[in-house]
């Protein structure tokens, strides 16, 4: 148990930690919805603008929760048996409750919240690459019917682009 000048400490160190993963998240969700925005309008210079902002904030929220696990783990080393998890703080902080069932509720939306907006874009980006594969395959198709012609012996053969046939230099 804590006396309250202790979960006052504990509360601010947490509290800023969690504040910065929070704007963390809202940075990388607002990028993430660029994105989509990008994707959608075909625009590859803002895809990747928005990739390395999307990186280097990813980066940070990384580093942020790491160091989030380590100041945890720096007020629950008086408790070796509790594992390192935030609920366990309300066990040696039990004034923190209310306080801390709110951040673990807070990051563990934002957290599904992220993983879900990131599945959308990778959706996305397949269908993108699909759509422009079959597009691809379409044009050089019509392009080969188009350029077709026959060798000496009657077989059916398509040309390589720049190659010509037939005409003079």
């Amino acid at each position: 148990m804590s006396n309250p000048e202790q979960s006052k400490q504990v509360l601010n160190k947490l509290s800023m930690y969690v504040d910065l993963l929070n704007d963390t998240f809202v940075q990388l969700h607002d990028t993430m919805e660029g994105q989509i925005e990008a994707i959608v309008s075909a625009n590859p210079q803002r895809i990747e603008e928005l990739t390395e902002e999307h990186s280097t904030l990813s980066f940070r929220y990384k580093q942020l929760e790491k160091d989030f696990v380590l100041e945890l783990r720096d007020q629950l080393k008086e408790e070796p048996d509790l594992p390192i998890r935030l609920v366990s703080l309300k066990t040696v902080h039990p004034a923190l409750s209310e306080k801390i069932d709110h951040w673990r509720t807070m990051l563990t939306e934002n957290t599904n919240r992220l993983q879900q907006k990131h599945e959308h874009v990778v959706r996305l980006l397949e269908f993108a690459l699909l759509r422009n594969s079959n597009m691809m395959r379409t044009i050089y198709s019509v392009h080969n019917s188009k350029t077709s012609h026959y060798t000496l012996d009657g077989q059916k053969e398509n040309s390589s682009s720049g190659m010509a046939i037939n005409q003079e230099i």
